[in-house]
């Protein structure tokens, strides 16, 4: 009998602390939230400035997963001297800022397909090579009425849910430079607060040069200007692009 009842007293004894175990909650993970450090803020904006096609080209709110291999491949080589690089270089580019798998395309003009209302290639792909060459049957013509060029003021930025969001406004030269805007800061022009407000021709801000556009833009009231939100995420110790968010006014 006692035997017995030894036996039950541990089976109770062992189904309330079974009991007891399952009540004990577990807390959720505290997420972290701070502020972005210093060095964290300066690569960013150096991303920014790499990713600054994005601007003109959607010109507009997007998620890294939405964009097109046309947009990607232009933004690959935007900066490039595209007959002197491989496409395995552009993948890379690709993998390392937006985590995107590149595939190979002929590039558009976007002039063209922008301003004179027809597609067409700038470039064709080489498939034996790897590479790409130009199209010698492309019609040549200015870059005028198309490409802008970008100045970024740094607003605010914070850590949250492992995202790293960061937030700037912008100014736009006007689009009917027949060269590379950026070549020669003493050449006056009109700036925007955005790309189509640029390419439109409405609300400009200042008539200056990109020198002392680089500097007004810190003093400018930021009312007449909008804000451009980033938000990214760590893979491999890069900052790749989630989402590019452009504020409503």
């Amino acid at each position: 009998m006692k035997k017995h009842f030894v036996i039950m007293f541990l089976l109770l004894f062992i189904l309330s602390g079974c009991k007891k175990k399952e009540e004990v909650k577990v807390e959720p993970k505290k997420e972290e939230i701070r502020e972005l450090s210093e060095a964290e803020i300066d690569t960013l904006l150096k991303r920014i400035d790499d990713l600054s096609y994005f601007d003109i080209n959607p010109a507009k709110s997007f998620k890294v997963s939405d964009l097109t291999n046309q947009e990607v491949l232009l933004w690959a080589t935007s900066k490039e001297d595209v007959l002197n690089i491989s496409f395995a270089d552009m993948e890379k580019k690709a993998a390392d800022y937006l985590d995107f798998s590149l595939e190979p395309d002929n590039i558009l003009c976007m002039t063209h397909s922008n301003v004179l209302g027809t597609s067409d290639y700038l470039y064709l792909y080489n498939v034996e090579h790897k590479n790409f060459i130009k199209n010698v049957g492309h019609r040549e013509h200015s870059n005028e009425g198309y490409y802008s060029y970008v100045v970024n003021r740094y607003d605010s930025s914070k850590f949250e849910n492992d995202n790293y969001i960061i937030s700037v406004y912008k100014m736009f030269s006007d689009t009917n430079a027949k060269y590379d805007v950026a070549s020669d800061i003493t050449w006056k022009r009109n700036w925007y607060a955005s790309y189509l407000d640029a390419k439109n021709k409405n609300n400009s801000l200042e008539y200056d040069t990109l020198e002392g556009v680089k500097y007004d833009i810190n003093q400018i009231d930021t009312s007449k200007l909008i804000k451009y939100t980033y938000t990214f995420k760590m893979k491999n110790d890069n900052f790749i692009l989630k989402t590019y968010e452009i504020e409503k006014k």
